[in-house]
């Protein structure tokens, strides 16, 4: 192992912050700004002393860039129903700065156990499937996502909607 690691961040990939040492092959970021994408890089540290006896410290190059992105900061708003039909209800609700997608968890009102999630990169969701004349809970979350990792806020919206009864079919 190396004597140490630096550690560096940017979000624009050509203005870098001030180097973090850590001597551990782990580290924990603070300070980010919520629902944005950064760059983050990583090189290791070697100290020693030259042949004259001063210190010096040998870098390995910087690590491939990893992209870390952060989840947004709030929470959606105005979450509306805009239908609701004897299986099925459809919901809208205001875009939330920082998010590239949502995710919708939704339960039976009466099983708070069984929890369903389905995600949109839209601002509405059409919940399908459902049991009619029944309540159910729905939970709405900002998230911002990339090709490695999704991060979701610990913000949410919440509601409650029932379906409608079951059309007569005869009588």
């Amino acid at each position: 192992l190396p004597d140490y690691y630096e550690v560096q961040t940017s979000s624009d990939k050509a203005n870098w912050s001030d180097s973090t040492r850590i001597y551990e092959p782990t580290a924990s970021i603070s300070g980010l700004s919520s629902g944005k994408i950064y760059y983050v890089r990583v090189r290791a540290c070697e100290q020693g002393y030259d042949s004259y006896g001063f210190s010096s410290t040998t870098y390995s190059p910087w690590s491939d860039l990893l992209p870390v992105i952060t989840a947004p900061g709030s929470k959606t708003t105005k979450l509306t129903g805009t239908n609701a039909t004897a299986d099925s209800l459809s919901f809208k609700w205001n875009t939330v700065s920082g998010a590239n997608g949502y995710q919708i968890k939704y339960h039976r009102s009466d099983n708070p156990g069984a929890v369903k999630t389905i995600n949109t990169s839209k601002t509405s969701c059409k919940l399908t499937g459902l049991k009619a004349n029944t309540a159910y809970r729905v939970y709405v979350y900002a998230y911002n996502k990339n090709k490695a990792y999704t991060a979701v806020s610990i913000y949410y919206t919440e509601t409650e909607a029932k379906t409608l009864p079951k059309k007569v079919s005869s009588f």
